[in-house]
């Protein structure tokens, strides 16, 4: 699976302001032309997944992922616009692999989300988990 995605335009563009008054003309002039809050030009989300098809880990698999957003300004769209949150990049990992117990088949998962423990911010004024495991272990009846 291969997801990306990029925004054309990250300007907040109007072709003339809603009225005429001065308080309008004013934000229209000092607000035209800058990139939307929290908005980054670009993210990237990629994940590869392989499944094992011979030997003793057939039903097993490997994923890894990469997930990247480059700069964005929180509050471009008010008179303290100015701040610059910087692009980042984070790593996940998982690992799967499917037993038989009692004669049912079970699915083991590992995931590692944040795999380099990346402290980063995605938007607005929340930073990102720390390094994350997840185990999980399904079965059907």
């Amino acid at each position: 699976m291969l997801e990306a995605s990029h925004l054309w335009t990250n300007k907040l563009t109007v072709s003339r302001p809603a009225s005429n008054s001065p308080t309008v003309l004013m934000d229209y002039m000092i607000l035209n032309g800058r990139p939307l809050d929290n908005t980054p030009d670009d993210t990237l989300k990629i994940w590869q997944k392989y499944a094992f098809t011979e030997g003793s880990f057939r039903t097993g698999w490997l994923g890894f992922g990469v997930r990247a957003q480059s700069s964005f300004m929180p509050t471009a769209s008010t008179s303290s616009w100015g701040t610059v949150i910087s692009g980042w990049w984070a790593f996940d990992a998982a690992v799967g692999y499917t037993a038989t117990v009692f004669n049912r088949p079970i699915e083991l998962q590992v995931n590692v989300e944040n795999l380099t423990d990346e402290l980063y911010s995605s938007g607005g004024r929340a930073y990102s988990p720390p390094r994350q495991w997840t185990f999980q272990a399904t079965t059907r009846f």
